[in-house]
């Protein structure tokens, strides 16, 4: 393994882990929304 290519691997897995966390963070966001609007009485089809 070079330094290139280590760095490239370090580099994929924390670009890979931000997007996993940024898709969770929106989930969870729309999650806690849908929540709020089924406690409110809004049906949310």
């Amino acid at each position: 393994m070079t330094l290139k290519s280590t760095r490239n691997v370090i580099g994929n897995k924390l670009r890979i882990v931000r997007g996993t966390r940024k898709m969770s963070k929106s989930k969870f966001i729309a999650n806690r929304k849908e929540k709020m609007r089924r406690k409110k009485g809004m049906r949310v089809e």
